[in-house]
């Protein structure tokens, strides 16, 4: 009975061995996939010099705006994990600037956002109706549905876009009502 039990240990002890090589090949593999696609910078920049607005627009505004602009859909939730962050950013780009460039570019994401809202595009739930807000195909089985995280990620920062628009001096006057008429005044 004893030399069975220690045989069933030894296996048990060659077996998990063998998973944990496996997972060390694994993650090996792994670490070596990213370096090669993120290089080490061999002098990296200072947050100082980093964090700036140029490099935010080079990153954020003209070519890459618009590559960001093309074919906007809530596909795996795209719009809520992606977009939404990007509206986000460009409020956050305003209020330290002080700058409506960055709102403008906000109303840009904004109208590709509502553009691409089911009502709009006819884009049919799981049961085949269709609401005024944005679902994904990318978490349930069976077909499109609703997750209001997706739409309250999308819809906050148009709601602080038109905020910002309304107490902030200096936006220009077609981008304000633009904003206002996305969402009235109370």
């Amino acid at each position: 009975m004893k030399a069975t039990t220690t045989i069933h240990v030894l296996l048990a002890v060659v077996a998990m061995s063998a998973a944990a090589r496996a997972g060390e090949v694994e993650d090996r593999a792994y670490v070596k996939r990213f370096e090669e696609k993120y290089p080490k910078v061999e002098h990296p920049p200072t947050l100082g010099e980093y964090a700036t607005s140029k490099r935010f627009d080079e990153l954020y505004l003209g070519d890459n705006l618009e590559r960001s602009l093309t074919n906007v859909n809530n596909k795996g939730g795209a719009m809520a994990w992606g977009l939404s962050y990007r509206m986000v950013a460009l409020n956050e780009m305003t209020r330290a600037t002080g700058d409506s460039k960055y709102l403008a570019a906000n109303l840009r994401c904004i109208r590709a956002a509502l553009a691409a809202r089911d009502d709009r595009t006819g884009t049919k739930l799981f049961d085949g109706r269709v609401a005024p807000a944005w679902s994904s195909d990318g978490y349930r089985k069976g077909g499109q549905a609703l997750f209001m995280v997706h739409t309250g990620m999308i819809v906050y920062p148009m709601l602080d876009a038109a905020d910002l628009a309304r107490r902030m001096p200096g936006v220009p006057d077609d981008v304000r009502r633009e904003l206002q008429a996305i969402v009235p005044p109370p």
